[in-house]
């Protein structure tokens, strides 16, 4: 089996995920971290039955958590769970997605990177909502994600000649706005 961990906002709150989905967690389960200690402190539940396979995890500025699920690929899809104060307040279905990455922009939206395809997955934070799916030509899958300090979000993505790809895609229009090719690793 495989089990990831992704760390979010100062240490406090982890992403777990045991694709055997049987002996370690249950469902839409977030691993709680005293960022004093650096212990583990306690679970937190996504309160979304359909939340299977909790990937990522992600703060806005308003303190709102949001859990990346990547489903399980046959009876559940891909879903955001936003939390507020511990409890959900909306679970948005993400069709023939597997989100594995994700930011929350200032500007009212999350992005998710697609482990299923090379896919920007763009979710309207204050209206609850898939928005739009930017697909990348890119034939494998987005690798991972980060804000610019301006309104821009870059990706990163592998095509199917194992090439690394950047991309920069406008945070207003969610337009890609610019393909940098990458030679490979290491070069």
């Amino acid at each position: 089996d495989r089990r990831n961990a992704l760390i979010a906002s100062d240490d406090v709150a982890t992403a777990c995920n045991d694709n055997s989905f049987s002996k370690f967690l249950a469902p839409g389960k977030i691993a709680v971290i005293d960022a004093e200690k650096d212990v583990f402190d306690s679970y937190l539940s996504t309160g979304d039955n359909s939340c299977v396979g909790v990937n990522a995890v992600a703060f806005d500025s308003k303190g709102r958590l949001y859990a990346a699920c990547a489903g399980d690929y046959y009876l559940n899809p891909g879903r955001l769970v936003i939390l507020e104060n511990g409890a959900k307040t909306a679970g948005i279905e993400l069709p023939g997605a597997a989100p594995s990455k994700i930011v929350v922009s200032k500007w009212n939206k999350a992005y998710l990177t697609d482990q299923m395809g090379a896919n920007l997955i763009i979710v309207d934070t204050e209206a609850g909502k898939l928005s739009k799916t930017v697909k990348f030509k890119e034939k494998a899958f987005t690798t991972s994600i980060a804000l610019t300090p301006g309104k821009t979000v870059l990706v990163t993505a592998w095509d199917k000649d194992r090439a690394d790809n950047l991309i920069e895609v406008d945070g207003e229009t969610d337009q890609i706005i610019t393909r940098y090719s990458l030679t490979g690793p290491g070069q």
